[in-house]
């Protein structure tokens, strides 16, 4: 009897040491969740907004090309040589010449990039695009801007959260 009375006594002890530390556990594990989940996220949909970066590398590859070849930047995208079809995460990549062609309010034509809806839980077609800044000694100087085109406003929903910005659109 008496041995089974310390039994129990030695059980209750490990009861009332192991279920705060076992809540502790859990909380900790809770804090850890709700932390490194929308971090995930996050992640997951940057590294789908590379792929926009460098479908948009590509076709500026090729409008240089064509402006080198031609003195003359191309009027639309085919003439860029380069599809705007849907790929992956990006729903198109399209090349929009300023009206004149020339350099109009620094901005002489835009590279607009849309997302997929596809890339994040919220199904927004979010946009952004690299403007024709210049051109400085036959080389087509570009900025990436996340916002509303200039004189035409972004296809989509929306533009890109800056959360999502690739490192070579932020500012600082």
């Amino acid at each position: 009897m008496e041995k089974e009375k310390k039994n129990s006594s030695v059980l209750v002890i490990l009861l009332i040491i192991a279920i705060p530390l076992l809540l502790v556990v859990v909380a900790v594990i809770g804090i850890l969740a709700a932390i490194a989940i929308p971090a995930y996220q996050d992640y997951t949909v940057r590294a789908k907004v590379a792929e926009g970066v460098a479908r948009a590398s590509f076709a500026r590859d090729r409008v240089s090309e064509f402006y080198a070849r031609t003195g003359h930047l191309p009027a639309d995208t085919t003439s860029a040589g380069f599809d705007s079809a849907a790929w992956g995460y990006v729903q198109s990549v399209t090349w929009n010449p300023s009206p004149t062609g020339d350099a109009i309010a620094g901005n002489m034509g835009n590279i607009i990039v849309t997302l997929s809806p596809k890339i994040s839980s919220n199904n927004a077609r979010y946009t952004f695009y690299f403007s024709l800044m210049s051109v400085h000694d036959r080389t087509l100087i570009w900025r990436c801007n996340i916002g509303n085109i200039p004189r035409r406003e972004a296809s989509g929903d929306g533009t890109l959260p800056s959360r999502y910005t690739p490192a070579s659109c932020r500012t600082s």
